[in-house]
Protein backbone atom coordinates (compact mmCIF):
# COMPACT_ATOMS: atom_id res chain seq x y z
CA UNK A 1 0.00 0.00 0.00
CA UNK A 2 0.97 3.88 -0.74
CA UNK A 3 0.92 5.34 2.23
CA UNK A 4 1.59 9.49 3.02
CA UNK A 5 2.95 10.48 6.45
CA UNK A 6 2.37 13.75 7.04
CA UNK A 7 4.39 15.02 9.99
CA UNK A 8 7.85 13.98 10.85
CA UNK A 9 7.95 14.14 14.73
CA UNK A 10 8.58 11.05 16.42
CA UNK A 11 5.26 9.53 15.90
CA UNK A 12 5.03 10.17 12.21
CA UNK A 13 8.59 8.78 12.02
CA UNK A 14 7.66 5.61 14.32
CA UNK A 15 4.58 5.03 12.55
CA UNK A 16 6.25 5.13 9.05
CA UNK A 17 8.66 3.16 9.87
CA UNK A 18 6.75 0.50 11.76
CA UNK A 19 4.18 0.65 8.13
CA UNK A 20 7.49 -0.10 6.06
CA UNK A 21 8.65 -2.65 8.38
CA UNK A 22 5.19 -3.95 7.65
CA UNK A 23 5.79 -4.27 3.41
CA UNK A 24 4.51 -0.27 2.58
CA UNK A 25 5.62 2.16 0.61
CA UNK A 26 6.37 5.11 2.81
CA UNK A 27 6.28 8.76 1.88
CA UNK A 28 7.31 11.28 4.71
CA UNK A 29 6.52 14.77 3.98
CA UNK A 30 6.76 17.68 6.36
CA UNK A 31 6.46 21.84 6.18
CA UNK A 32 10.25 21.55 7.56
CA UNK A 33 11.98 20.90 4.78
CA UNK A 34 15.48 20.37 6.40
CA UNK A 35 13.64 17.17 8.39
CA UNK A 36 13.06 15.92 4.70
CA UNK A 37 16.92 16.46 3.97
CA UNK A 38 18.15 14.60 6.91
CA UNK A 39 15.96 11.91 6.55
CA UNK A 40 17.17 11.45 3.02
CA UNK A 41 20.43 11.39 4.55
CA UNK A 42 19.44 8.15 6.74
CA UNK A 43 19.20 10.64 9.93
CA UNK A 44 16.88 11.26 12.52
CA UNK A 45 16.28 14.83 13.63
CA UNK A 46 16.38 13.55 17.35
CA UNK A 47 17.11 11.25 19.47
CA UNK A 48 14.84 7.60 19.62
CA UNK A 49 16.54 4.17 20.27
CA UNK A 50 16.87 1.98 17.38
CA UNK A 51 14.89 4.56 15.03
CA UNK A 52 17.88 5.35 12.93
CA UNK A 53 19.10 1.99 12.22
CA UNK A 54 15.24 0.65 11.49
CA UNK A 55 14.92 4.41 8.80
CA UNK A 56 18.61 3.15 6.86
CA UNK A 57 17.06 -0.35 6.53
CA UNK A 58 13.56 1.06 4.83
CA UNK A 59 15.80 3.28 2.64
CA UNK A 60 17.89 0.28 1.48
CA UNK A 61 15.17 -1.69 0.82
CA UNK A 62 13.63 0.77 -1.13
CA UNK A 63 10.33 1.26 1.22
CA UNK A 64 10.92 4.91 2.53
CA UNK A 65 10.91 8.17 0.34
CA UNK A 66 10.51 11.64 1.12
CA UNK A 67 8.17 14.49 -1.01
CA UNK A 68 9.03 18.28 -0.45
CA UNK A 69 5.44 19.48 -2.45
CA UNK A 70 2.39 18.51 -1.14
CA UNK A 71 1.23 17.75 -4.38
CA UNK A 72 3.83 14.95 -4.45
CA UNK A 73 3.22 13.86 -1.57
CA UNK A 74 -0.72 13.35 -1.44
CA UNK A 75 -1.14 12.08 -5.16
CA UNK A 76 -1.46 8.23 -5.48
CA UNK A 77 -1.55 7.58 -1.74
CA UNK A 78 -4.44 4.93 -0.41
CA UNK A 79 -3.71 5.83 2.99
CA UNK A 80 -2.44 9.93 4.38
CA UNK A 81 -1.77 9.48 8.10
CA UNK A 82 -1.86 12.87 9.61
CA UNK A 83 1.12 12.62 12.21
CA UNK A 84 1.51 16.49 12.96
CA UNK A 85 2.11 18.33 16.27
CA UNK A 86 -1.33 19.74 18.27
CA UNK A 87 0.18 21.86 21.14
CA UNK A 88 -2.03 23.25 23.89
CA UNK A 89 -2.85 27.12 23.14
CA UNK A 90 -2.29 29.19 26.28
CA UNK A 91 -5.28 28.95 28.05
CA UNK A 92 -5.13 24.95 27.54
CA UNK A 93 -7.15 23.83 24.56
CA UNK A 94 -5.85 22.41 21.22
CA UNK A 95 -4.18 24.20 18.26
CA UNK A 96 -5.31 22.55 15.34
CA UNK A 97 -3.94 24.64 12.81
CA UNK A 98 -1.33 22.60 11.79
CA UNK A 99 -4.30 19.84 11.62
CA UNK A 100 -6.52 21.17 9.54
CA UNK A 101 -3.59 22.74 7.04
CA UNK A 102 -3.15 18.86 6.67
CA UNK A 103 -6.64 18.13 5.88
CA UNK A 104 -7.17 21.17 3.44
CA UNK A 105 -3.84 19.98 1.51
CA UNK A 106 -5.57 16.31 1.33
CA UNK A 107 -9.01 17.37 0.09
CA UNK A 108 -7.70 19.62 -2.48
CA UNK A 109 -4.27 17.18 -3.42
CA UNK A 110 -5.46 13.46 -3.35
CA UNK A 111 -6.39 11.98 -6.49
CA UNK A 112 -7.89 8.74 -5.45
CA UNK A 113 -9.92 7.06 -3.09
CA UNK A 114 -8.32 7.28 0.52
CA UNK A 115 -7.97 6.70 4.26
CA UNK A 116 -7.59 9.42 6.03
CA UNK A 117 -5.82 8.11 9.35
CA UNK A 118 -5.56 10.46 12.02
CA UNK A 119 -2.39 9.42 14.08
CA UNK A 120 -2.33 12.91 15.78
CA UNK A 121 -4.08 13.63 18.86
CA UNK A 122 -6.82 15.81 18.63
CA UNK A 123 -10.19 17.37 20.24
CA UNK A 124 -13.38 15.22 20.36
CA UNK A 125 -15.82 15.73 17.42
CA UNK A 126 -12.35 16.63 15.06
CA UNK A 127 -12.75 13.33 13.16
CA UNK A 128 -16.38 13.71 12.27
CA UNK A 129 -15.79 17.50 11.22
CA UNK A 130 -13.24 16.37 9.07
CA UNK A 131 -15.23 14.12 7.71
CA UNK A 132 -18.17 16.23 6.94
CA UNK A 133 -15.01 18.78 5.36
CA UNK A 134 -13.69 15.67 3.14
CA UNK A 135 -16.72 15.12 2.09
CA UNK A 136 -17.51 18.45 1.05
CA UNK A 137 -14.35 19.74 -0.84
CA UNK A 138 -11.87 16.39 -2.11
CA UNK A 139 -12.31 15.32 -5.13
CA UNK A 140 -12.59 11.51 -4.38
CA UNK A 141 -14.04 9.21 -1.44
CA UNK A 142 -11.98 10.11 2.26
CA UNK A 143 -12.96 7.18 4.82
CA UNK A 144 -11.75 8.43 7.97
CA UNK A 145 -10.44 6.90 10.81
CA UNK A 146 -9.08 8.01 14.24
CA UNK A 147 -6.36 5.57 14.99
CA UNK A 148 -4.50 7.57 18.12
CA UNK A 149 -1.21 6.37 18.98
CA UNK A 150 -0.44 5.26 22.45
CA UNK A 151 3.77 5.29 22.01
CA UNK A 152 6.34 6.28 24.75
CA UNK A 153 9.66 8.21 23.87
CA UNK A 154 12.37 6.22 24.35
CA UNK A 155 10.46 3.21 23.43
CA UNK A 156 7.96 3.96 20.63
CA UNK A 157 9.04 1.26 17.99
CA UNK A 158 8.79 -1.28 19.97
CA UNK A 159 5.60 0.00 21.33
CA UNK A 160 4.26 -0.44 18.02
CA UNK A 161 4.97 -3.31 18.00
CA UNK A 162 4.03 -4.71 20.75
CA UNK A 163 0.75 -2.39 21.18
CA UNK A 164 -1.49 -3.38 24.40
CA UNK A 165 -4.49 -2.88 21.57
CA UNK A 166 -4.91 -1.09 18.53
CA UNK A 167 -8.06 1.54 18.46
CA UNK A 168 -9.70 1.79 15.38
CA UNK A 169 -12.58 4.61 15.31
CA UNK A 170 -14.69 4.89 12.39
CA UNK A 171 -18.31 4.58 10.85
CA UNK A 172 -17.19 3.39 7.07
CA UNK A 173 -17.62 -0.53 7.71
CA UNK A 174 -15.45 -1.33 4.67
CA UNK A 175 -12.50 0.96 6.05
CA UNK A 176 -12.55 -0.76 9.13
CA UNK A 177 -12.71 -4.20 7.58
CA UNK A 178 -9.64 -2.86 5.72
CA UNK A 179 -8.01 -1.44 8.86
CA UNK A 180 -8.41 -5.23 10.29
CA UNK A 181 -6.41 -6.66 7.72
CA UNK A 182 -4.19 -3.93 7.81
CA UNK A 183 -2.75 -4.24 11.08
CA UNK A 184 -3.26 -8.10 11.34
CA UNK A 185 0.44 -8.87 10.96
CA UNK A 186 1.35 -7.39 14.32
CA UNK A 187 -1.38 -9.87 15.76
CA UNK A 188 -2.57 -7.28 18.80
CA UNK A 189 -5.77 -7.10 19.92
CA UNK A 190 -7.92 -4.84 18.19
CA UNK A 191 -11.31 -2.66 19.34
CA UNK A 192 -13.33 -1.09 16.99
CA UNK A 193 -15.22 2.26 18.17
CA UNK A 194 -16.58 5.49 16.39
CA UNK A 195 -14.17 8.73 16.14
CA UNK A 196 -15.35 10.35 18.97
CA UNK A 197 -15.00 6.98 21.37
CA UNK A 198 -11.66 6.62 19.93
CA UNK A 199 -10.61 10.54 20.56
CA UNK A 200 -11.45 9.90 24.19
CA UNK A 201 -9.84 6.62 24.47
CA UNK A 202 -6.71 8.46 23.92
CA UNK A 203 -6.93 11.43 25.71
CA UNK A 204 -8.84 9.02 28.70
CA UNK A 205 -5.81 7.07 28.82
CA UNK A 206 -2.87 9.72 28.64
CA UNK A 207 -5.32 11.96 31.83
CA UNK A 208 -5.56 8.18 33.71
CA UNK A 209 -1.62 7.99 33.89
CA UNK A 210 -1.28 11.62 34.99
CA UNK A 211 -4.08 10.85 37.86
CA UNK A 212 -1.74 7.90 38.32
CA UNK A 213 1.53 9.88 38.26
CA UNK A 214 0.46 12.68 40.80
CA UNK A 215 -1.21 10.20 43.06
CA UNK A 216 1.82 7.98 43.46
CA UNK A 217 3.75 11.63 44.11
CA UNK A 218 1.10 12.75 46.95
CA UNK A 219 2.09 9.14 48.67
CA UNK A 220 5.44 9.96 48.26
CA UNK A 221 4.76 13.43 49.85
CA UNK A 222 3.10 11.90 53.10
CA UNK A 223 6.15 9.34 52.98
CA UNK A 224 8.62 11.64 53.47
CA UNK A 225 6.35 13.64 56.66
CA UNK A 226 5.90 10.00 58.05
CA UNK A 227 10.06 8.61 57.54
CA UNK A 228 9.47 6.11 55.21
CA UNK A 229 10.46 4.65 52.22
CA UNK A 230 8.22 5.39 48.86
CA UNK A 231 10.08 2.90 46.73
CA UNK A 232 8.23 -0.23 48.55
CA UNK A 233 5.38 1.44 49.33
CA UNK A 234 4.62 1.71 45.97
CA UNK A 235 6.04 -1.69 45.31
CA UNK A 236 3.40 -2.98 47.61
CA UNK A 237 0.42 -0.91 45.67
CA UNK A 238 1.61 -2.20 42.74
CA UNK A 239 1.73 -5.51 43.49
CA UNK A 240 -1.93 -5.42 43.45
CA UNK A 241 -3.37 -6.73 40.01
CA UNK A 242 -5.47 -4.22 39.95
CA UNK A 243 -3.10 -1.72 40.17
CA UNK A 244 0.02 -2.91 38.56
CA UNK A 245 3.74 -0.90 38.75
CA UNK A 246 3.70 0.99 36.02
CA UNK A 247 3.23 4.77 36.42
CA UNK A 248 3.83 4.27 40.10
CA UNK A 249 7.33 5.68 40.16
CA UNK A 250 7.53 8.98 42.55
CA UNK A 251 9.38 11.70 41.44
CA UNK A 252 9.11 15.41 40.57
CA UNK A 253 6.35 15.36 38.21
CA UNK A 254 5.28 14.05 34.47
CA UNK A 255 5.92 16.28 31.29
CA UNK A 256 6.94 16.10 28.02
CA UNK A 257 4.78 16.39 25.01
CA UNK A 258 1.78 14.38 25.77
CA UNK A 259 0.66 14.21 29.50
CA UNK A 260 0.61 17.77 30.06
CA UNK A 261 -0.64 18.61 26.90
CA UNK A 262 -3.46 16.05 26.46
CA UNK A 263 -4.73 16.75 31.03
CA UNK A 264 -4.84 20.59 29.77
CA UNK A 265 -6.87 19.84 26.85
CA UNK A 266 -9.05 17.44 28.35
CA UNK A 267 -10.02 19.75 30.99
CA UNK A 268 -10.56 22.53 28.10
CA UNK A 269 -12.82 19.78 26.41
CA UNK A 270 -14.84 19.68 29.66
CA UNK A 271 -15.34 23.02 30.89
CA UNK A 272 -17.03 23.81 26.97
CA UNK A 273 -19.16 21.47 27.74
CA UNK A 274 -20.05 22.98 31.57
CA UNK A 275 -18.16 19.86 32.75
CA UNK A 276 -15.61 20.02 35.80
CA UNK A 277 -12.60 17.18 35.67
CA UNK A 278 -11.96 17.27 39.09
CA UNK A 279 -9.76 14.88 39.38
CA UNK A 280 -8.09 15.68 36.43
CA UNK A 281 -7.22 19.51 37.34
CA UNK A 282 -6.12 17.70 41.17
CA UNK A 283 -3.68 15.94 39.30
CA UNK A 284 -2.21 18.72 36.78
CA UNK A 285 -2.07 21.17 40.48
CA UNK A 286 -0.08 18.04 42.21
CA UNK A 287 2.30 17.73 39.66
CA UNK A 288 2.94 21.92 39.22
CA UNK A 289 3.88 21.85 42.92
CA UNK A 290 6.22 18.63 42.59
CA UNK A 291 8.43 19.86 40.52
CA UNK A 292 10.05 22.12 43.06
CA UNK A 293 9.35 20.27 46.23
CA UNK A 294 13.24 19.21 46.46
CA UNK A 295 14.42 23.11 45.24
CA UNK A 296 12.43 24.79 48.24
CA UNK A 297 14.43 22.14 50.52
CA UNK A 298 17.53 23.34 48.84
CA UNK A 299 16.68 26.69 49.12
CA UNK A 300 16.05 26.48 52.73
CA UNK A 301 19.93 24.14 53.76
CA UNK A 302 21.72 26.88 51.39
CA UNK A 303 19.91 29.96 53.04
CA UNK A 304 19.48 31.02 49.75
CA UNK A 305 20.32 30.08 46.13
CA UNK A 306 22.64 33.19 44.88
CA UNK A 307 26.20 32.75 44.77
CA UNK A 308 25.62 28.64 44.71
CA UNK A 309 27.34 26.82 42.01
CA UNK A 310 24.31 23.91 41.12
CA UNK A 311 25.16 20.98 39.55
CA UNK A 312 22.26 19.44 37.30
CA UNK A 313 22.51 15.94 35.92
CA UNK A 314 19.72 15.25 33.29
CA UNK A 315 17.41 18.10 31.79
CA UNK A 316 15.60 15.53 29.71
CA UNK A 317 11.76 14.90 31.06
CA UNK A 318 12.72 11.38 31.16
CA UNK A 319 15.27 8.92 29.68
CA UNK A 320 16.01 7.79 26.19
CA UNK A 321 15.02 11.13 24.58
CA UNK A 322 16.71 14.20 23.96
CA UNK A 323 13.08 16.04 24.36
CA UNK A 324 12.66 19.18 26.90
CA UNK A 325 9.31 19.70 26.55
CA UNK A 326 7.95 20.66 29.86
CA UNK A 327 10.65 19.01 31.21
CA UNK A 328 10.94 19.73 35.41
CA UNK A 329 14.21 19.96 35.10
CA UNK A 330 13.99 23.57 33.28
CA UNK A 331 11.43 24.92 35.55
CA UNK A 332 14.13 24.29 38.15
CA UNK A 333 16.90 25.90 36.32
CA UNK A 334 14.67 29.14 34.98
CA UNK A 335 14.33 29.60 39.12
CA UNK A 336 17.99 28.35 39.70
CA UNK A 337 19.22 31.42 37.34
CA UNK A 338 16.13 34.22 38.70
CA UNK A 339 17.59 33.24 42.19
CA UNK A 340 21.13 34.01 41.13
CA UNK A 341 22.71 31.09 41.05
CA UNK A 342 25.62 29.76 38.70
CA UNK A 343 24.45 26.63 36.70
CA UNK A 344 26.44 23.89 35.26
CA UNK A 345 24.57 20.82 33.47
CA UNK A 346 25.11 17.85 32.11
CA UNK A 347 22.72 15.30 29.89
CA UNK A 348 24.10 12.83 27.36
CA UNK A 349 21.55 14.10 24.83
CA UNK A 350 19.91 17.28 25.18
CA UNK A 351 22.37 19.51 26.81
CA UNK A 352 23.27 21.45 23.55
CA UNK A 353 19.67 22.10 23.60
CA UNK A 354 19.52 23.87 26.50
CA UNK A 355 22.43 26.14 25.84
CA UNK A 356 20.24 27.71 23.13
CA UNK A 357 17.34 28.38 25.52
CA UNK A 358 19.42 29.65 28.61
CA UNK A 359 23.09 30.98 27.25
CA UNK A 360 24.33 31.61 30.75
CA UNK A 361 24.74 28.41 32.28
CA UNK A 362 27.87 26.09 32.18
CA UNK A 363 26.74 23.24 29.42
CA UNK A 364 29.37 20.02 30.24
CA UNK A 365 31.13 17.28 28.81
CA UNK A 366 31.09 15.11 31.61
CA UNK A 367 29.53 14.56 35.07
CA UNK A 368 32.84 14.53 36.91
CA UNK A 369 32.84 18.68 35.07
CA UNK A 370 29.54 19.77 35.88
CA UNK A 371 30.08 18.16 39.56
CA UNK A 372 33.82 20.12 40.09
CA UNK A 373 33.06 22.72 42.98
CA UNK A 374 28.95 22.40 43.64
CA UNK A 375 28.23 23.76 46.07
CA UNK A 376 24.81 21.24 45.79
CA UNK A 377 23.77 18.52 42.57
CA UNK A 378 20.02 18.01 41.45
CA UNK A 379 19.56 15.13 39.05
CA UNK A 380 16.47 15.75 36.71
CA UNK A 381 17.08 12.04 34.57
CA UNK A 382 17.53 8.53 35.18
CA UNK A 383 20.02 8.26 32.57
CA UNK A 384 22.50 4.77 33.41
CA UNK A 385 25.72 7.05 33.51
CA UNK A 386 23.82 9.15 36.21
CA UNK A 387 22.54 5.95 38.26
CA UNK A 388 25.94 4.35 38.13
CA UNK A 389 26.86 7.29 40.49
CA UNK A 390 28.48 6.40 43.68
CA UNK A 391 28.93 8.43 47.20
CA UNK A 392 32.99 9.16 46.19
CA UNK A 393 32.34 10.59 42.48
CA UNK A 394 30.10 13.32 44.70
CA UNK A 395 32.73 13.39 47.64
CA UNK A 396 35.56 13.94 45.08
CA UNK A 397 34.18 16.53 43.29
CA UNK A 398 32.06 18.74 45.52
CA UNK A 399 32.15 21.31 47.89
CA UNK A 400 30.21 19.16 50.08
CA UNK A 401 27.99 16.39 49.43
CA UNK A 402 24.96 17.39 48.75
CA UNK A 403 22.53 15.70 46.52
CA UNK A 404 19.00 15.92 45.13
CA UNK A 405 17.72 13.26 43.24
CA UNK A 406 14.54 13.74 42.06
CA UNK A 407 14.51 10.12 40.52
CA UNK A 408 15.26 7.89 42.94
CA UNK A 409 18.32 7.10 41.10
CA UNK A 410 20.85 6.70 43.84
CA UNK A 411 21.39 3.90 46.34
CA UNK A 412 20.59 5.72 50.13
CA UNK A 413 22.29 3.84 51.98
CA UNK A 414 25.87 4.73 51.04
CA UNK A 415 25.01 8.39 51.72
CA UNK A 416 24.73 9.86 55.78
CA UNK A 417 21.18 10.88 56.55
CA UNK A 418 22.04 14.77 55.62
CA UNK A 419 23.84 13.76 52.60
CA UNK A 420 21.15 12.37 50.06
CA UNK A 421 17.57 13.88 49.70
CA UNK A 422 14.43 12.33 47.21
CA UNK A 423 11.04 12.74 47.16
CA UNK A 424 9.70 9.91 49.81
Amino acid sequence: MEIAIIGVGYVGLAVGLIFGEMGHQITFYDCDKEKLKSLDQGIIPFFEPGMSALLKKMLALGRVKTAYDAKNAYRHKAMIAVCVGTPSTECGATNLQSYWSVIHEAAAFANQNFIMLIKSTVPIGTGDQTAVYLQEHAHVKAAVVNNPEFLSQGSALKDMRQADRIIIGTVDEQAAALMKDFYAPLAVPLLFTDCKGAELIKYGSNGFLAVKLSYINEIANLCMRYGTDINLVAEGIGMDHRIGHDYMKAGCGYGGSCLPKDTHSLISQASIKGYEMKSLMAADAVNEEQKFILLKQARSRLNGLSKKRIAVLGITFKVDTDDLRCSPALSNIEIMILEGAEVAVYDPRAAGKIKKIYPMIHVCASIEEALTAADVCFIFTEWESICQLKRKHFAHTMKQVLVYDERHCLNKHEFAFDELFTIG
